[in-house]
C-alpha cells in the first residue's frame, strides 16, 4: 500500500504529482501514523488533522486534495475516517 508522502521543512505547500497540498496537515497525518506505532490515524488524530485543513477563511482546493490524500493513503481507523469528515463538514457550516 502506497504511504503518506513525507514532508521536510517548515513549507506551507507541497507539490506532488502537480497537486499542490496542505503541507502542515500532511506533517501532522505522518506523525499521527507513527504516534501508537500501528501506522493507523485514530479518531483524536484525524481531528488535531482537520484543525490543520480547515485553519483559515476557506477550505481551499489544496486542502481538499490533502484531505482525499490522507482517506487514501492515511490508513484512518473507522472511527477516524468518519472524525475527519464531521471535523470538515463541521468548519464548513461555520464560514
Amino acid at each position: 500500500m502506497p504511504a503518506l508522502p513525507t514532508i521536510g521543512g517548515k513549507s506551507f505547500y507541497k507539490q506532488i504529482d502537480g497537486v499542490k497540498l496542505d503541507g502542515a496537515a500532511l506533517r501532522s497525518a505522518k506523525r499521527a501514523q507513527a504516534g501508537e506505532r500501528d501506522g493507523r490515524i485514530s479518531k483524536k488524530d484525524a481531528t488535531r488533522i482537520a484543525k490543520k485543513l480547515t485553519d483559515g477563511n476557506a477550505y481551499t482546493k489544496a486542502e481538499r486534495a490533502t484531505a482525499a490524500m490522507i482517506r487514501k493513503l492515511g490508513n484512518l481507523t473507522g472511527a477516524g475516517a468518519r472524525e475527519l469528515d464531521h471535523q470538515i463538514r463541521s468548519a464548513g457550516q461555520k464560514r
